[in-house]
């Protein structure tokens, strides 16, 4: 069993499947449900639409839509890709643009050279 700190209230919890303790869970669960009935009974809503019906700050209300943890139709558009501004329903990026993101990654890191790890770098330093 491993001990955590909670992100968001700093209670020690032993974490279980989820980084937030049992309270902060309870609470993001209603956060979810309240956003949820609101957007089942405003289906062409807006972030800033749920943010004022609900009264939850726009961050959460868009990590919550980011991590997939709420049910949005799929054209919603309530989220864009963060490279291109396509509407998707859930994450940052559209699939599109996360292969050529994931494809320029691999492609710098092959390109890179040596890979040089931190710890054997300062073990090198202290030698």
């Amino acid at each position: 069993m491993e001990l955590r700190n909670c992100p968001q209230c700093g209670k020690v919890f032993a974490r279980i499947s989820r980084d937030l303790c049992p309270d902060c869970i309870a609470q993001e669960d209603k956060i979810i449900k309240q956003i949820q009935q609101y957007l089942d009974e405003n289906t062409n809503a807006t972030i800033s639409d749920i943010n004022e019906g609900t009264g939850i700050p726009v961050d959460k209300i868009i990590v919550l839509l980011q991590e997939g943890r709420l049910i949005t139709r799929e054209n919603s558009g309530l989220l864009k890709c963060e490279r291109c501004g396509k509407p998707i329903p859930r994450g940052r990026f559209c699939g599109e643009c996360g292969k050529t993101l994931a494809r320029l990654l691999s492609s710098s890191q092959e390109d890179s050279g040596p890979k040089v790890y931190v710890r054997e770098y300062h073990r090198k330093l202290k030698r």
